[in-house]
């Protein structure tokens, strides 16, 4: 994890918390479960059980695991940066020319 120095140095405690990588997961997670009881009141087929399941568990932040789930090896950005290109070029240029 990257440090924020300006956070660091400027940032409240408070402020500091709120946008740690705990504090964003935290958030992050507030949102879904504000997401779910919205889709509930609207009609959505979700149980309460279920919501209230995720709200029980949404301070609990294993970061080091989280982390690990979410990295992407730098192969697989190569190999999907390529692909997007490719796809790019196609599109930009008609059959028959030559891609730069």
């Amino acid at each position: 994890m990257i440090p924020n120095v300006l956070a660091e140095r400027y940032a409240s405690p408070a402020i500091s918390e709120i946008w740690s990588a705990e504090g964003r997961i935290i958030l992050e997670r507030e949102f879904w479960i504000a997401v779910m009881k919205a889709q509930k009141d609207l009609g959505l087929d979700i149980p309460q059980e279920a919501i209230d399941a995720y709200e029980s568990v949404k301070d609990q932040v294993n970061l080091p695991s989280i982390m690990e789930r979410e990295r992407v090896h730098p192969s697989r950005c190569q190999s999907s940066y390529r692909r997007v290109l490719r796809s790019c070029r196609a599109s930009a240029y008609p059959q028959g020319h030559d891609l730069p």
